[in-house]
C-alpha cells in the first residue's frame, strides 16, 4: 500500500508545510497538498515520491518567485512526479533536476528569469498537459545527456525559443508545439550559469546529494543550510499586518511607562512617595520589558524566525479586557480619554493574533523553524 502524508495548515494533524511532509517522505510516498498558497522552496534527494494537489489543478501554489535563487522545486538522483501543481519560480527555475527522473501531469510551470524546466546530468523527463512559461529564456532547457517527452504542453518563452536542447540531449514532442522544428538542438546550452555560490539554488541539488531532513534546502554546513533558508520568499501580507499592528502597542508600553515614572516625580513629598517610587520603578521595568519583547517580536515575525509576538499581543489584548471589565464595573460604557487607548491597542493587538493564526502565517513560520 503506498504511503500518503497530508499537507493542510489548518489541519492539526497533519503536515503544516509540504517541507515538513517531504522530511517524514521514504521512497514511494505521495504527498498530498490541500489548497493554497506555500511559501516554500522544496528539495528532494536520494528519495522517489509523488507530490499532488488534493483537490485538483490550480489549487496549490508553490511560489518562490520572490526568491533569486532557490527554485520552487528541485530534485537530485531521485524521482520527482508533480500532479496538478502551480510552480513560480522566480530569478532560478521553477523546477530543477538533475541525475533524476521527472514527470509532471496537469502542472502549471512558470519562472520568471530561469526556465520553467531545468534538466540536467542524465535525467528523464516526461511532460503531460502542462502549461510551461519562461519570461527571460526557454521554457524547458534539456542539457546534454537528458531525455524527454513533451505530450499535450504549451511552452511559452518571452524571449527566444521555448524549448532548447543542448547537444546530447533529446527532447519528443507528442501534441505540442515546443517552438523548434522537431526539438532542434541548439548548439549552446542556454540554461544560466551557476552562482558562485553555488548553492543548491543554481538548479543543481547539493552535489552529494545530502539534503536536509525537511526536503527544504542543504544541510552540508551553516553556510549553505543559511543559504538554503525560505527567507528569501514572499511575506504572507497577514504576517506583514501582524507585524505592522502591533507597533501601537509597542509605543504605548513604552509611553505608559515613562509617563507614570514622570507622574511620580512630580508628586509632593510626603511618607507613602518612597513606595510610590518603588511601584513606578517596578511599572517602569514591566512597560519597558515589555516593549522590548515586541519589538523584537515584531522583527522575528517579520523575518519568519519566531511567533514570539502573540506573547507580548496576549498581554496587551489582556489590558484591553482589562479595561471592558473596568467599565462594566463602574457602569460606564461611554469612552473616556484614559480608556481610548488600550481599547484601541488592545484591539489592535487582537487581531494581530487573529492574523498570526491564519493558514498562511503558520506556513510562513513553519518553513523557517524547518530549516
Amino acid at each position: 500500500m503506498t504511503p500518503t502524508l497530508h499537507v493542510a495548515p489548518d489541519r492539526p494533524e497533519a503536515y503544516q508545510t509540504i517541507g515538513a511532509a517531504l522530511a517524514a517522505a521514504t521512497d514511494g510516498t505521495v504527498v498530498s497538498v490541500a489548497p493554497g498558497t506555500y511559501y516554500e522552496a522544496l528539495y528532494v534527494n536520494d528519495t522517489r515520491l509523488t507530490i499532488e494537489a488534493a483537490e485538483g489543478p490550480g489549487t496549490v501554489i508553490v511560489d518562490a518567485s520572490s526568491s533569486a535563487t532557490h527554485p520552487a522545486a528541485s530534485c537530485r538522483n531521485g524521482g520527482l512526479d508533480l500532479r496538478d501543481l502551480v510552480l513560480r519560480g522566480g530569478g532560478a527555475p521553477a523546477v530543477s533536476v538533475g541525475a533524476s527522473r521527472l514527470t509532471a501531469t496537469g502542472c502549471e510551470l512558470t519562472s520568471v528569469a530561469g526556465p520553467a524546466v531545468d534538466a540536467r546530468d542524465g535525467t528523464e523527463l516526461a511532460l503531460t498537459r502542462c502549461r510551461l512559461r519562461a519570461e527571460g529564456g526557454p521554457a524547458v532547457a534539456v542539457g546534454d545527456g537528458c531525455r524527454g517527452t513533451l505530450e499535450e504542453c504549451v511552452p511559452e518563452s518571452g524571449a527566444g525559443p521555448a524549448v532548447a536542447v543542448a547537444p546530447g540531449g533529446r527532447l519528443v514532442p507528442a501534441g505540442s508545439d515546443p517552438g523548434l522544428p522537431g526539438g532542434t538542438a541548439v548548439p549552446d546550452d542556454p540554461r544560466p550559469a551557476a552562482p558562485d555560490d553555488a548553492s543548491p539554488a543554481d538548479g543543481t541539488g547539493p552535489a552529494d546529494g545530502t539534503g536536509p531532513a525537511d526536503g527544504t534546502g542543504p544541510a552540508t554546513d551553516d553556510a549553505s543550510r543559511a543559504a538554503a533558508r525560505p527567507g528569501g520568499l514572499r511575506r504572507p501580507p497577514e504576517v506583514a499586518a501582524a507585524a505592522l499592528l502591533m507597533v501601537p502597542a509597542a509605543l504605548t508600553w513604552l509611553i505608559a511607562g515613562i509617563g507614570f515614572t514622570v507622574a511620580v516625580y512630580r508628586t509632593e513629598d510626603g511618607t507613602g512617595k518612597w513606595l510610590l517610587w518603588i511601584i513606578a520603578i517596578g511599572i517602569l521595568a514591566l512597560c519597558l520589558l515589555i516593549t522590548a519583547v515586541t519589538v523584537i517580536g515584531i522583527w522575528l515575525a517579520w523575518t519568519g524566525d519566531s511567533q514570539i509576538l502573540r506573547g507580548p499581543a496576549g498581554i496587551t489584548v489582556a489590558l484591553f479586557v482589562v479595561t471592558l471589565v473596568m467599565l462594566l464595573v463602574r457602569r460606564r460604557l461611554h469612552f473616556e480619554q484614559t480608556m481610548l487607548t488600550p481599547l484601541v491597542v488592545g484591539g489592535l493587538a487582537a487581531i494581530a493574533i487573529a492574523l498570526l493564526r491564519q493558514p498562511r502565517a503558520k506556513a510562513w513560520f513553519s518553513a523557517h523553524s524547518d530549516d
